[in-house]
């Protein structure tokens, strides 16, 4: 009798980690489902992204050409909001649908990084330990659940493509899959720039893989990638100013300052690897107190000290930690701020990717030091649910503008931009109180910061507190005087106190800045009408309503003024456009019957005032009483 062979192909698959994988992208689903009931966070990026972009409207021609000939918000990502025009497309402001795509990409990702780590390493544990992270971990929550960083899920889908390509193409030698290769890279550079580092990490991947010495030759792909990398890293000059991303950030903070900056950020992302509490969507730099930074950022040069010496004493890991650090370095190091710019030192988001060093490099370090196959397991899962409760409960404060602001604030209380954000959500909220008090905590904090001075007075002026809003509007004048919206709210307050003379300027100022901006121009005309110099009220109310024809109450204005001067004929044309927009418009009605009477025409004057006496208006009651019968 003919002995019996093995199962083999019944054993490859009782030990397959696809089983788990599949578990794991259940699990993410299942954390990232709150996620899909979010709104968008308009007050920081979301609007401009999404909820006021004209560029995602429509998928033509014309909006096709201006998201790929422009930037948005300093970066050149047109990939991105092309995708965002398709959620558009589908979806109209629905902000489940955009969600939704994030969180597919998100799962995408997840089953991408299963196959890379797959091609980088046969343990199958470290696979799923790896896998498992990049899906759970709370620090990559932001990345997901806020929609305006669709470049994070998506650039890496791209990223993560290119990588499974190349190995194709260094398996099997076949040129279509470099040219996959290229196509994915540069894709992965539209939807996002960090990608940029592709061609370093597939030049890394290849050293970690090979045993042979190193040869320049073995690289020549991943150099030649490298030219792509280049025209990216030119887009920003091409396409904007960057003259002014630093924020003068590098005026605040010495070369000294700096170095403790950059270990900070390196401290904080391993830190956060390990223990990810007291997440924020914002970590702002630090505010020097005697010329000194906090003792934290001097204690984290001492934490990287030590951990290089820990990584020097495992020589027996040597090239596998290398992998793990360079991976993580390479690919987070654009952003890691050695010139400091916007208003974070750190952000989570940057982590979505470059953490796959990081969680492959502790992978090993387990592997190291346990050996038995069931005590890993036990820590997979259970790192695994911690995470998931984490990402699981973080995703509430993505809801909206007031949950994340809160929770900012709750985790920086004395910085004072928070307060003022959120106080703007109150404010649009109807909450006036509520926004009267963030402002008010924003100022306690940072007496400098203009904005809340701005928004304060917008209150001010909405409650009819007119003195206090041009108290505010003088003391942001001082701190900033380049933006125009103070000088028109301040003419604005003026005109409501009468004081037309000290308003004029404030508009003239507007005026010489944005030539085109009508309602200053109808404001000056406001201001000569009520000074009674009636030939320049009616030149700027001609201005105006040729930059705005659809401005009725310009249009109104200008027909008073029309009268005063005696051409009650162009008075009665402006009176006509508005009453033919609006027949129901009293004032309008009134008016005109007036001019009519003025030129001799009792029978049409009457007509307008009977009408607009029935809507209730007090001349034409006085009128119809006196002259119509």
């Amino acid at each position: 009798m003919a002995k019996k062979t093995p199962n083999t192909n019944t054993q490859t698959q009782s030990n397959s980690p696809i089983p788990a994988l599949i578990l794991i992208l259940i699990a993410t689903l299942f954390v990232y489902f709150p996620s899909l009931q979010n709104g968008f966070i308009t007050s920081w990026d979301d609007n401009h992204f999404v909820t006021e972009n004209p560029a995602i409207t429509s998928i033509s021609l014309e909006n096709i050409k201006a998201i790929f000939s422009n930037t948005l918000l300093n970066m050149y990502s047109p990939l991105t909001t092309l995708s965002l025009a398709f959620d558009y497309a589908l979806w109209d402001l629905k902000p489940f649908g955009y969600h939704l795509t994030n969180l597919i990409f998100h799962l995408l990702n997840t089953a991408l990084v299963f196959v890379v780590f797959s091609k980088i390493t046969n343990k199958s544990w470290l696979v799923l330990f790896v896998s498992a992270l990049f899906a759970l971990h709370p620090m990559h929550v932001e990345s997901v659940a806020w929609i305006s960083e669709r470049k994070d899920v998506l650039y890496s889908f791209f990223y993560l493509s290119a990588i499974v390509t190349y190995f194709k193409f260094t398996e099997l030698k076949q040129s279509k899959y470099f040219i996959y290769t290229i196509i994915l890279f540069i894709l992965s550079c539209l939807a996002k720039p960090m990608a940029i580092t592709l061609p370093v990490i597939l030049g890394l991947i290849y050293w970690y893989k090979s045993e042979k010495s190193f040869e320049i030759k073995d690289y020549a792909y991943c150099i030649g990638l490298a030219f792509i990398s280049i025209v990216f890293v030119l887009m920003p000059f091409i396409f904007h100013d960057t003259s002014t991303l630093t924020d003068n950030l590098s005026l605040k903070f010495s070369i000294v300052d700096r170095v403790f900056l950059l270990t900070y950020a390196i401290a904080f992302y391993f830190i956060k690897l390990i223990l990810p509490i007291q997440q924020s969507a914002f970590h702002y730099y630090p505010e020097k107190i005697n010329d000194l930074l906090p003792n934290t950022y001097y204690a984290s040069a001492i934490i990287i000290a030590l951990f290089g010496l820990l990584i020097w004493k495992i020589k027996s890991l040597s090239k596998e930690l290398i992998f793990s650090l360079v991976f993580f370095f390479v690919s987070i190091v654009l952003v890691l701020k050695i010139v400091p710019f916007g208003n974070a030192v750190v952000a989570e988001r940057y982590t979505y990717l470059p953490y796959l060093g990081l969680f492959f490099g502790l992978g090993i370090l387990l592997e190291k030091f346990i050996k038995a196959d069931s005590t890993k397991t036990i820590i997979l899962i259970a790192v695994s649910v911690v995470f998931a409760i984490t990402s699981f409960t973080r995703q509430k404060v993505w809801k909206s503008n007031l949950t994340l602001f809160t929770d900012i604030i709750a985790k920086y209380p004395e910085i004072s931009t928070p307060y003022n954000i959120r106080g703007d959500v109150y404010s649009k909220d109807g909450n006036t109180l509520a926004a009267l008090n963030d402002y008010n905590k924003s100022i306690e904090l940072d007496p400098d910061n203009y904005e809340s001075y701005v928004n304060r007075g917008v209150i001010y002026f909405n409650t009819n507190q007119f003195e206090l809003a041009v108290n505010d509007y003088n003391i942001a004048a001082k701190l900033n005087k380049e933006t125009t919206k103070i000088f028109l709210n301040r003419g604005i307050s003026l005109m409501k106190l009468n004081r037309f003379e000290e308003a004029i300027p404030d508009f003239e100022r507007v005026v010489k800045a944005e030539p085109n901006n009508a309602e200053a121009i109808a404001s000056i005309g406001f201001c000569y009408y009520n000074l009674k110099n009636y030939e320049l009220a009616l030149s700027n109310y001609d201005k105006a309503i040729s930059l705005n024809p659809n401005d009725f109450e310009t249009l109104k204005n200008r027909g008073n003024a029309k009268a005063f001067l005696k051409d009650f004929k162009g008075s009665i044309e402006d009176y006509s456009t508005i009453i033919k927009n609006n027949p129901n418009d009293a004032n309008a009605l009134s008016n005109r019957g007036n001019s009519y009477y003025q030129s001799q025409q009792v029978d049409k004057a009457c007509e307008d005032w009977k009408i607009a006496a029935q809507l209730g208006n007090a001349n034409a009651i006085g009128a119809v009483k006196a002259i119509c019968r």
